[in-house]
């Protein structure tokens, strides 16, 4: 019987790199999986893999022991041919930690359900540490909301021992720095503000550059930007749900961030590009938007 192959309970080890001429590499190594034999990277030979099986074994682990509600499971698998599963990510939904947040001043048929996420990354091709973060999400539009606090509560490189970084004690500490995150969230997200308020705060985001004008050749269009993009969707965001509210801006800014396994749109399926985002965003919402709401709704 044939056994399906499941990147995320991989194990893999690394072996010398010989080249074309059967001559040993000094500095590279191969990396390969226990249970395929495929080669998924060449690293360097001080690169200490850690396999996903321990990784997301490990929070699952944890999880039902400090959490015990409801997971679901969205995975993402990256690389192709040989590479294929060389980068994955892992987002468990904890639905039972879900709060509902008020927004606008007229009914909406796109209520706010905020879920809080745990994602979990691993490489095996030195492109990412092993890292897991915490998210809270909108259900509406699956928008992925992280502040500094809770990204990378474990951020491990591949050069040590990480098994103190996946202990019970630290994703409960996760747990707890979400449900006030969501709290405060709940204070500010119905305050309505007006478009050059929302403009401002989108251009204090990082890589938010505005379309200044200036002449193209007949017939050509200005090329669009991600501040296009985003703008689009806050206006998309006031008009669906509920009027221009902070939680409008800051929706459409994490809908810009939010990880997706398929490309297009303001969506990327590249993991380092999503990481940077998420993170970009993170920073924005900690140090600009929350500093100016919190004090306002206290």
């Amino acid at each position: 019987m044939r056994i399906e192959y499941d990147p995320f309970t991989s194990t893999v080890e690394t072996r010398p790199l010989v080249t074309e001429g059967y001559n040993v590499c000094d500095s590279y190594q191969e990396l390969f999986d226990l249970q395929t034999d495929k080669t998924l990277s060449i690293v360097s030979n001080t690169y200490k893999p850690i396999d996903n099986a321990y990784i997301y074994g490990n929070i699952e682990n944890t999880l039902s022991r400090v959490y015990g509600g409801a997971i679901k499971k969205i995975d993402h698998v990256y690389g192709e041919g040989m590479h294929w599963g060389a980068r994955t990510a892992r987002r468990y939904v904890l639905s039972d930690l879900k709060y509902d947040v008020a927004q606008g001043t007229r009914n909406t048929t796109c209520p706010t359900t905020i879920t809080p996420e745990i994602w979990a990354f691993n490489s095996y091709d030195g492109t990412q540490r092993a890292r897991a973060s915490f998210s809270l999400f909108d259900i509406a539009c699956a928008n992925g909301l992280a502040t500094k606090d809770m990204v990378n509560f474990i951020n491990v490189r591949h050069t040590k021992n990480a098994s103190s970084y996946f202990s019970p004690e630290i994703i409960e500490q996760g747990l707890d720095v979400a449900k006030r995150q969501i709290d405060l969230i709940r204070s500010w997200a119905n305050t309505e503000i007006d478009y050059a308020t929302a403009k401002d705060l989108l251009l204090a985001l990082k890589g938010m550059n505005e379309n200044k004008p200036k002449a193209l050749p007949v017939g050509r269009k200005p090329r669009e930007t991600s501040f296009d993009r985003v703008w689009d969707s806050v206006g998309s965001e006031a008009h669906n749900r509920g009027g221009l509210t902070v939680w409008a801006i800051v929706s459409a800014a994490t809908n810009y961030s939010t990880l997706r396994q398929a490309g297009g749109g303001m969506h990327t399926a590249s993991l380092d590009v999503g990481v940077d985002r998420q993170e970009a965003v993170a920073s924005w919402i900690t140090n600009v938007v929350a500093p100016q709401y919190n004090a306002a709704a206290a």
